[in-house]
């Protein structure tokens, strides 16, 4: 019964590793199938896109997936570009149960001419990224007296503009020579607000025939007062390293100011809220759409603004004008700035509710928003209409009918979908292609169930099999019972299970049950009764002195040599043929019975 338990007991244990492979495997079809859920797209986008020949820069490839062979072809980059160094970065996230992967090729690259050039678009996997624009200027001289090994630059994108409107300013310094415990001043103004612009860039240049390593700093500042904008100039105190002081040479640099003609609001702009921008958008949506409202029903406004070089707050709240009849719940606006490589975006989403209180005819007013467009130096105004309604008393007729046609139903859920206009977000919608992916997907996931399945049902039949084998085994006696299904070959199977674990009770226990069957004898008990048996210097003998030390030795060391073991075991059944049925027991029991 001892080696029935144990057999049971790996049996339980090939069972659960098994469940533990199964499941894992299911998982990963999952993860497979949530991966194919997500549109996969492949975009491409640059730290810079101002230059001077001889820099470089970063092109970035990305994709909505894991990919662990392949890589994007650049081959059509090499006309313009040279390639200086690649690197790839994998991430993978999962947020209330929703997962997203992606990966990364991040290229360092050097133009090969001034102008303006262009990175055609890269096809990866079916998937092809947008073409970027690039501007490349010539080679920009040294000024006299300034420094070979360290200096400053200083650049903003214009003379003058408007009050409130964005000034991009970027600061270089350019350095030929180790450095350390620098210090860079950053700009400070009290007549403008100031806005860093993404991560400092670091990157590489060729000037004068010098290879310089350029640090760079951009900002987007906002003057507050029309008139003179003066920008101070960086200092860097920094040490460079010097072979005749061994703590170094201390340094401090900086350049010239900057400075910026900040223009008033123009009189013909109207007395409303300045807004100096290049471009502002703005869109709404109406849900539900229908004009036919009852009383009590409610109807929901969403208005989007977007604006490009400057902050959303500029905008001014809107105006809810009260209405007659109608009760205004406006939501708290969502505003967001967001910062990229030419500057500030902002966006604002208002949201209002609008709730019919009594019967009768009602026009809720346009949205109107005035403001400078900096490019054309124009005022320009942007309008949203607003909506007339026909509301009618919610008291239900005696003569209509409690319950509508089907018909009548459908059509007035149709009607009843939100309108879709510009800003609105529309229901997706997914091609054949990607149907038939989907089906695919399904079914190769069904097969794979399907088959875990029936490996599981044959091992569970395997593992009851050799349990009804081991089950005749009699509580007085080691050996198996006098059965026919108590084989040396059921017995060698048991063994081989014990040595997976390599825990020497269980693997002494079926050790005796096999030499038992294999000898045909019920009188070995011990691993002298087996030595017998072997011949002299075996290597089997030695093993098995192995497992004797680690289950009866004082030490209780454990038992690593289970697959040698079974090795050994193997080879000896191949050479000694006697192997069956166990022969009838002998009429003298032995007087120490295991």
């Amino acid at each position: 019964m001892v080696n029935l338990f144990i057999f049971k007991q790996q049996a339980r244990l090939a069972a659960s590793k098994f469940g533990f492979a199964v499941c894992a495997l299911l998982l990963l079809c999952s993860l497979t199938l949530s991966n194919l859920a997500i549109a996969e797209s492949f975009t491409a986008s640059v730290d810079r896109n101002n230059i001077v020949l001889n820099e470089s820069f970063e092109l970035t490839l990305s994709i909505d997936q894991q990919v662990f062979f392949g890589e994007p072809e650049l081959d059509s980059l090499a006309d313009n570009f040279r390639v200086m160094s690649k690197r790839r970065s994998s991430q993978y996230r999962s947020v209330n149960g929703e997962t997203h992967s992606s990966t990364d090729w991040v290229v360092s690259l050097k133009p090969k001419k001034t102008g303006y050039l262009v990175i055609a678009p890269i096809e990866f996997k079916g998937l092809v990224s947008q073409a970027i624009a690039i501007e490349v200027a010539k080679v920009q001289v040294a000024k006299a007296g300034q420094s070979s090994q360290l200096f400053f630059e200083t650049i903003i994108d214009r003379d003058a503009l408007y009050l409130q409107a964005q000034l991009l300013y970027k600061v270089r310094l350019y350095t030929s020579v180790t450095i350390s415990r620098a210090n860079i001043t950053e700009p400070k103004l009290d007549q403008a607000i100031i806005h860093s612009l993404g991560n400092q860039l670091v990157y590489e240049t060729v000037r004068n025939g010098i290879r310089y390593q350029v640090h760079e700093w951009n900002y987007a500042l906002f003057p507050q007062q029309a008139g003179t904008l003066v920008i101070p100039a960086p200092v860097l105190s920094a040490t460079i390293s010097d072979r005749s002081s061994m703590y170094g040479r201390s340094v401090s640099i900086t350049t010239e100011n900057q400075s910026v003609s900040v223009q008033a609001i123009p009189a013909s702009y109207p007395s409303v809220a300045w807004v100096a921008t290049p471009a502002l958008s703005a869109s709404q949506l109406w849900e539900p759409t229908q004009t036919q409202l009852m009383v009590g029903d409610s109807i929901t406004r969403t208005v989007e603004f977007n604006i490009e070089d400057n902050e959303i707050a500029l905008i001014a709240d809107l105006n809810h004008e009260s209405v007659s009849g109608i009760k205004t719940y406006p939501d708290k606006p969502q505003v967001q700035n967001r910062s990229t490589n030419k500057g500030i975006q902002g966006q604002r989403i208002d949201k209002i509710a609008y709730v019919m209180t009594q019967a009768g005819t009602f026009t809720l007013p346009d949205v109107e928003i005035s403001w400078w467009n900096t490019k054309t130096n124009q005022l320009q105004t942007t309008q949203l209409p607003g909506k007339t309604f026909s509301v009618a008393d919610a008291a239900i007729p005696e003569s209509s009918s409690p319950t509508l046609p089907i018909e009548n139903a459908v059509a007035s859920q149709r009607e009843a979908a939100p309108e879709h206009t510009e800003g609105s977000a529309a229901l997706p919608t997914y091609s054949d292609e990607t149907t038939t992916r989907w089906m695919l997907s399904c079914a190769a996931l069904l097969a794979l169930l399907l088959l875990v399945t029936v490996l599981w049902w044959r091992s569970q039949r395997r593992i009851k099999a050799l349990e009804q084998q081991l089950s005749g085994q009699s509580p007085n006696n080691n050996a198996l019972a006098n059965t026919p299904s108590g084989t040396e070959k059921t017995a060698f199977e048991a063994l081989q299970l014990a040595c997976t674990n390599d825990a020497p009770a269980q693997v002494w226990n079926s050790l005796l049950l096999w030499a038992q069957r294999y000898w045909q004898t019920d009188y070995i008990h011990s691993c002298q009764d087996i030595f017998n048996q072997l011949p002299e210097d075996s290597e089997l003998a030695s093993v098995i002195a192995q497992l004797d030390v680690a289950l009866f030795g004082s030490s209780s060391e454990a038992f690593s040599a289970g697959e040698r073991l079974v090795e050994l075991i193997a080879a000896q059944r191949k050479i000694n043929p006697q192997k069956g049925v166990v022969s009838a027991a002998p009429a003298l029991k032995p007087l120490y019975p295991l």
